[in-house]
């Protein structure tokens, strides 16, 4: 009997063991899942986060090319709607039958600028001022369309393309110069002076009254009768001065040069286009 139950309670411990043993297992798993549920939690809290960066970013982006739209939209309304009045314009002139006089040079007493121009006049027949035509170019069209608004839109406007040379100057500024609106603008007072034909301040003068279809004249101050011719006529004019870097490099000549454009530039009647090799403009007082 004594036996017996030392076996049971043996037996008993055994399984009392093994239940604990059991316990523990289970507490190890339980452990285990725990473990993997904070680690789940945490790529879960990852990719949230990680999902509304990437949300927040493309909210962002989408905002931005919103508000790039927006802002392209308002532009085009913007230039729209002075292309308009700009045609209203057009369409108003054509109505009105009178057309404006153009006066004969006068004289002035005092001369604007020292530059005898007396020799310049045996050479100056042989320079060409003929308008090139309207050349075909790609591109450009957002500058040459703001071009024209300005000349269209504001008196006595003055245009500077600058730039190295090759890269299409002249054509943007001949494409401006025979845009529809330009034409109906100024009519035949669009004049192309082609600088590089002048190897002298004088020289350039004469060209300058050339492309104004000035007769020739012995006067010693020239620039004074090209200057009196501008403000008595009643029309407005545009001038092409095209690759001025020729005269305006030539030594000794640039403050000539330069007081032939800012003594052409008070005149509110007159605008004109410039260009030239470099990035810096020939004038501040006649350069916008």
């Amino acid at each position: 009997m004594g036996e017996f139950q030392v076996t049971s309670k043996v037996n008993t411990c055994l399984k009392g063991l093994e239940r604990q043993k059991e316990l523990r297992s289970g507490q190890v798993k339980i452990q285990e899942a725990q473990q993997e549920l904070r680690e789940g939690q945490i790529k879960l809290d990852e990719n949230i986060k990680d999902g509304q960066t990437k949300i927040e970013g493309t909210i962002d982006r989408n905002h931005a090319k919103i508000e790039e739209s927006h802002s392209k939209i308002e532009e085009g309304t913007k230039r729209a709607v002075m292309r308009f009045k700009m045609v209203c314009w057009v369409c108003g002139k054509q109505l009105r039958t009178r057309a404006p006089e153009v006066r004969s040079p006068g004289s002035l007493k005092h001369s604007l600028l020292a530059i005898d121009t007396s020799k310049s006049n045996q050479r100056c027949s042989i320079l060409s001022t003929v308008m090139p035509p309207d050349p075909k170019i790609f591109g450009r069209r957002e500058y040459i369309e703001r071009a024209v608004e300005l000349l269209f839109l504001t008196p006595g406007a003055r245009i500077a393309i600058l730039g190295p040379g090759g890269m299409g100057k002249t054509s943007a500024a001949l494409k401006v110069i025979h845009d529809s609106l330009v034409v109906e603008r100024f009519g035949e007072n669009r004049c192309w002076i082609p600088c590089e034909q002048a190897t002298s301040a004088p020289l350039f003068v004469e060209l300058v009254a050339k492309s104004l279809n000035l007769p020739l004249s012995s006067s010693s101050d020239r620039l004074a009768e090209i200057i009196a011719f501008l403000k008595s006529s009643k029309v407005l004019y545009i001038l092409l001065f095209d690759n001025l870097e020729a005269p305006w490099d030539i030594e000794g000549q640039q403050s000539n040069v330069a007081g032939v454009l800012t003594a052409i530039g008070f005149i509110p009647s007159v605008s004109f286009i410039i260009t030239m090799r470099g990035n810096q403009h020939p004038s501040s007082h006649t350069i916008e």
